[in-house]
């Protein structure tokens, strides 16, 4: 099949969570996001096995300071097998933080220091360790960078060093826009579809005049449907089946940003990967890929 008939379809985790925060969304909030849970490294394991069968790639969004626990077997596995390794800074730091105490809560707590740096500095000190780790811990080159949290479209525009900088670094996209906002006064239920297919729809890849790619968080991200619009899994997955078939009639890239610990305890089964992967698989023309080979097929489209 002809690169340009394919139908592009990117599967993405941010691997994050907190300490004692099982399942995700209790009140248990301590914001160190690198300690991973046991459930969550297996459900790691699980994603990688179904992938597989579909000869996939998915795009691991990893912290440096996740990097630097005792046990990261299951990321060097991740690793091993091919699937992309990105980098998503050390402590989960707010890149746009013009204060010290906007970085994160690993700065306000005290269990980072600021020093005498910039915010700018400590992100761009974030980003360079976390790069650093995934080449000594994992022994591969990473692959892009996403933003903890997502931001609209316009907001990393602004942040041209921030850009440069990633540029520098070698990336060749950045992931961070995002538009999963709940009409007023709508009925997340009923709403939930309509608004994972406009995300599909209005966030699709685009470049920044620095020529570096944006890969937008699209449709809705299952940390937004579960803790904040609270769906049902099968509302979810209808969510996701609409964003999937406006993808396809639309001749759009499809991708998707989700949480091992987040589907470890709502969809212990998969069923939000099968039922990407069937479907896409039905068109005749899917092509299961991570970024940084999505990046190269946007260049030849460019």
């Amino acid at each position: 099949m002809p690169a340009q008939e394919r139908f592009p379809v990117a599967i993405t985790f941010d691997v994050e969570m907190a300490a004692k925060n099982w399942p995700y969304w209790d009140s248990d909030w301590t914001g160190r996001k690198h300690l991973i849970a046991d459930e969550v490294k297996l459900y790691v394991d699980k994603i990688n096995d179904l992938a597989d069968e579909y000869d996939a790639h998915v795009h691991y969004f990893v912290m440096g300071a996740a990097l630097q626990q005792p046990d990261i077997r299951y990321l060097r596995d991740a690793a091993a097998a091919g699937h992309a390794i990105g980098n998503h800074t050390y402590s989960h730091v707010s890149v746009i933080a013009k204060t010290p105490e906007n970085l994160s809560p690993s700065y306000t707590r005290g269990d980072l220091q600021v020093g005498n740096r910039s915010p700018r500095q400590v992100v761009e000190d974030e980003i360079s360790l976390t790069h650093r780790l995934i080449q000594e811990e994992l022994d591969v080159e990473p692959v892009g960078f996403r933003t903890p949290g997502g931001f609209r479209s316009g907001t990393i525009a602004n942040e041209l060093e921030l850009l440069d900088f990633l540029k520098s670094l070698g990336y060749r996209f950045c992931s961070a826009a995002y538009d999963g906002v709940l009409p007023e006064g709508a009925d997340a239920t009923t709403a939930a579809p309509e608004v994972f297919a406009r995300c599909i729809r209005d966030l699709q890849p685009f470049r920044y005049p620095n020529g570096l790619w944006e890969i937008p968080l699209m449709g809705l991200t299952d940390c937004i449907a579960f803790r904040v619009f609270k769906l049902m899994l099968n509302e979810w997955l209808d969510a996701v089946a609409i964003g999937l078939r406006t993808a396809i009639e639309d001749d759009l890239v499809f991708s998707i940003c989700c949480h091992p610990a987040i589907l470890a305890v709502v969809d212990p089964h998969l069923h939000t990967m099968r039922l990407i992967f069937q479907t896409a698989a039905a068109t005749g023309r899917a092509w299961f890929c991570h970024y940084g080979e999505l990046c190269e097929w946007l260049d030849e489209r460019a």
